[in-house]
């Protein structure tokens, strides 16, 4: 059944990277909106959103879905709000955490 375990694999993906970040969003945004100053949602991504890896197609997948989501919602949204991704990856120099805030 290594099929079934793939598309349940993928189902977590996309929910946990793409589904959870959006309905929090939702949740948060008219709150920041009624606060009159606006605000800023940072959505964290990684660098498997803007090059995907043949290795890792759910992941990069959910993760391309999150920053091409952040910016469509935010394009159009009427609330003074700001969306930005961050995309996280590891340098290979030094084995360290980088965030990139696009």
């Amino acid at each position: 059944m290594r099929c079934a375990a793939d598309v349940e694999m993928w189902d977590k993906m996309i929910n946990l990277n793409l589904l959870v970040p959006m309905k929090l969003t939702h949740a948060l945004a008219p709150i920041l909106a009624r606060s009159h100053a606006g605000g800023h949602i940072i959505n964290i991504s990684s660098v498997a959103g803007l090059r995907p890896s043949k290795y890792n197609a759910a992941y990069s997948a959910s993760k391309w879905g999150l920053t091409g989501w952040s910016k469509a919602c935010f394009e159009v949204s009427p609330m003074s709000l700001v969306a930005q991704t961050a995309h996280s990856f590891l340098a290979q120099a030094s084995s360290s955490l980088v965030l990139k805030v696009c």
